[in-house]
């Protein structure tokens, strides 16, 4: 990127940097910079199957291969438990050796493929119906969302590849500079008070996407016993002690409030002797506590079959 005169500066693991990433990667790909890539370089894949793409994909797939590592860096950012892991068949414990994934503590069964990243970044360059940067963000941000969940207000910083150019290769070779070790024991270090999510909005509802709070009866009902099941669990992933009430006592009033832990409260709306959504509010909650039960609330709603959004959110009908 440097010696290409490209935005190197640009390149602070922000997601917005990920746009100018895209940008840059189109128009490299397809440059006379782009001859300093080796025509016999050969991709992983190209070597274990023996099949050689022609020479302007193979130095798309040598940029998109450096994308794998700038987009975890852009994932660690967002949350510090991101590694990369190997690929597991969903609710299984078979690994497939072939496949790498991104993952987090709050990402279970599915988690982003490192390989398809490099494929849909190759074929932008190389397939006219995926050059388009709204069609790739898109896809990003379906891919990344409880990352992109934790980004916030997301604020610029310094460039985390510019300090790499000025050092030498030799650097990055871990035959000729490999890493040193320390037989010292580790000194635990000192524990902290564990960090409050920044959230920009602290009251959510699941309900269906018409959900009128002037009309309630009118709306889908949801099964009670789902909602009450699912509440016990927020309360239980909270630390416990919440006031999580029976479904019978609910539907003599129009909406019944409980605590889940210390941290955070739901409303089950009422109307008709049915539930007809839940509203939640968020107090101080830490980044753990909140990737859980952000987590619990959308299979919630999932399981409903209903929308989860914040209770301002456009997204609402009642709300356009």
């Amino acid at each position: 990127m440097a010696a290409s005169g490209g935005p190197i500066d640009e390149m602070d693991a922000s997601l917005a940097s990920v746009e100018t990433l895209w940008n840059w990667t189109q128009t490299f790909a397809t440059s006379a910079a782009a001859e300093m890539i080796p025509e016999q370089w050969r991709t992983d894949y190209s070597l274990a199957f023996g099949f050689v793409p022609e020479v302007q994909y193979r130095r798309t797939l040598y940029v998109a291969q450096a994308w794998q590592s700038y987009v975890f860096s852009v994932l660690h950012r967002l949350d510090p438990s991101t590694r990369i892991d190997l690929y597991r068949w969903a609710g299984t414990d078979h690994h497939y050796y072939n496949d790498l994934v991104y993952r987090a503590e709050f990402i279970s069964d599915l988690a982003p493929s490192l390989r398809h990243l490099q494929i849909w970044v190759a074929d932008g360059v190389n397939r006219p119906e995926r050059v388009d940067l709204t069609k790739f963000m898109a896809w990003f941000s379906t891919q990344f969302a409880e990352w992109i969940a934790l980004a916030g207000d997301d604020p610029r910083g310094l460039s985390i590849l510019a300090p790499l150019v000025e050092r030498p290769l030799s650097d990055f070779d871990p035959l000729r500079n490999p890493p040193e070790f320390v037989s010292e024991p580790r000194v635990a270090p000192q524990k902290s008070a564990p960090a409050l999510a920044q959230l920009e909005e602290d009251e959510f509802m699941i309900a269906p996407r018409d959900f009128d709070p002037d009309d309630l009866a009118a709306g889908q009902p949801l099964d009670s016993e789902v909602v009450h099941q699912a509440l016990l669990e927020m309360d239980a992933s909270l630390g416990g002690g919440g006031t999580i009430t029976d479904p019978a006592e609910w539907f003599s009033v129009e909406q019944a409030d409980v605590t889940l832990g210390t941290v955070a409260g739901a409303t089950i709306f009422i109307a008709d002797g049915a539930v007809r959504g839940v509203g939640f509010e968020i107090g101080e909650i830490t980044e753990k506590e909140w990737r859980t039960l952000s987590k619990q609330m959308r299979a919630l709603a999932k399981s409903l079959g209903v929308h989860f959004a914040p209770d301002q959110d456009e997204s609402w009908k009642a709300n356009q």
